[in-house]
């Protein structure tokens, strides 16, 4: 399904008018390439249930499978988009077509950044997932992305004061940066959304790996919830101050825990009448 927002055309000639230009255009029709590159990627790897989203700041691919994908799938997928814009440019050079060339390849590399909300950052985010838990890698891409989103913006207010502002870079640094901040705030959440999905997952598909995590009982159920692998089905190890195995939970329980108990710690949960 595509979805245009109601008043996208009326914005874009505005722009072409008020610009004379109609890089803008160009602009919008290789960011659509783009994302429909990563839905024909999606596609072959037999994904359905996608929506592309266009409005004035761009396309967006939403996919309804999306916790169904491997790592190296959504790597794939991410990959997609920023490679077509590369082959793009690489094509417009021979041809001689400058300006169409500069807006593919500002494209193609820009997305590999590792910060999110961009292509580079879920890149990111899926080799670290490979080495770490969901919730490390998740704060790990979110620092770097605004490490990168703050260097952008004092670059940008130090060519202000030396040359002139580039508004660009002034806005991209602020999405990155606020983007970052967000997903910072929302981790918990996030993962609380995928124990749910990953419920759906197992029912769909009828089994599910699974990994084990020993843990003290004095940490609190929230600092549990937080170690839960995104793709996998946890199962804790409840540790007394001895380092003997006094209980075995879920991560279902855990979640239960969290929603009727709050934070408390395992100790108190587990002792719970």
């Amino acid at each position: 399904m595509i979805k245009i927002n109601k008043r996208f055309f009326i914005y874009v000639i505005i722009i072409v008018i008020a610009t004379r230009s109609l890089s803008i255009l160009y602009s919008f029709l290789f960011i659509i390439i783009h994302e429909i590159a990563h839905l024909l990627v999606a596609i072959c790897f037999k994904y359905k249930g996608y929506t592309i989203e266009i409005d004035i700041l761009g396309a967006r691919l939403h996919y309804k499978d999306i916790e169904d994908m491997s790592i190296k799938e959504d790597i794939i997928i991410s990959l997609a988009g920023p490679i077509i814009n590369i082959i793009m440019g690489l094509i417009f050079c021979l041809l001689s077509l400058y300006e169409e060339m500069i807006i593919n390849y500002i494209l193609g590399f820009f997305n590999l950044i590792p910060v999110i909300p961009l292509d580079g950052g879920r890149i990111l985010k899926n080799l670290l997932t490979k080495r770490y838990l969901y919730k490390k890698a998740n704060v790990i891409t979110i620092y770097i992305s605004m490490v990168i989103g703050v260097f952008f913006l004092v670059t940008a207010i130090i060519l202000g004061i030396e040359f002139k502002f580039n508004i660009s870079l002034l806005l991209i640094s602020i999405l990155i940066i606020y983007c970052s901040y967000r997903e910072k705030r929302r981790i918990v959440y996030v993962v609380m959304g995928d124990l749910m999905k990953k419920r759906e997952k197992f029912f769909k598909k009828g089994y599910i790996e699974s990994i084990v995590v020993s843990i003290s009982y004095n940490k609190s159920l929230l600092s549990v919830l937080t170690l839960i692998d995104k793709g996998k089905y946890t199962l804790f190890y409840i540790l007394d101050d001895s380092m003997n195995v006094i209980k075995v939970i879920s991560e279902e329980e855990v979640l239960k825990g969290v929603k009727e108990y709050g934070d408390i710690t395992i100790k108190e949960y587990i002792n719970l009448p």
